[in-house]
């Protein structure tokens, strides 16, 4: 599964979606998600996602502790407003192909493809492991504390997100890039 193309299209079994997720994701105002259009055909829907501008995690591969950090605390935020449309953060699938960067204004948004309830936290943390497989040696500890403390202080979005903006200050302070 590789989101780049524009109007890239995905197949799920019909139900994959609630009709509510299905109705605020399509309209447009949930402005944490791509863009999304979707076709009911017969047992399966069709999902269109606008991905123009945006590059995938999987394809930027951000590897130094700034970069991953920034990364990361948009992701959380981005995830944090999900509650404002009523859509369940835990129920959103966290892969590098499905978190997307705009390369000019260094937003982020996420590809929404259904997954099974599972704690937002535990998503996370598996993302989390994939970028430090990935990044530079001093991003690896970054990433290991961010995900260590995260789980130890059963830290909320917009917490985790706000220590994630803390630890990228601390190390630009100490001249990680």
């Amino acid at each position: 599964m590789e989101l780049r193309d524009n109007d890239y299209q995905m197949d799920f079994a019909a139900g994959s979606f609630q009709d509510f997720e299905e109705k605020v994701l399509a309209s447009g105002l949930c402005d944490v998600t791509l863009p999304m259009r979707f076709a009911h055909m017969g047992t399966k829907t069709v999902v269109t996602y606008e991905c123009s501008g945006y590059t995938s995690l999987s394809e930027w591969d951000p590897k130094t502790a700034t970069a991953c950090l920034e990364i990361l605390a948009k992701l959380l935020r981005t995830l944090s407003k999900t509650e404002d449309f009523l859509i369940d953060a835990g129920r959103v699938r966290l892969l590098p192909q499905s978190v997307f960067i705009h390369q000019r204004r260094r937003d982020v948004k996420v590809a929404w493809i259904p997954a099974p309830k599972q704690a937002v936290q535990e998503r996370l943390s598996s993302l989390m492991q994939v970028m430090q497989e990935r990044a530079l040696p001093d991003a690896k500890i970054f990433l290991e504390r961010i995900r260590h403390e995260i789980a130890l202080q059963n830290l909320g979005l917009r917490e985790a997100a706000d220590h994630c903006e803390r630890l990228r200050r601390e190390a630009c302070e100490y001249g990680f890039e």
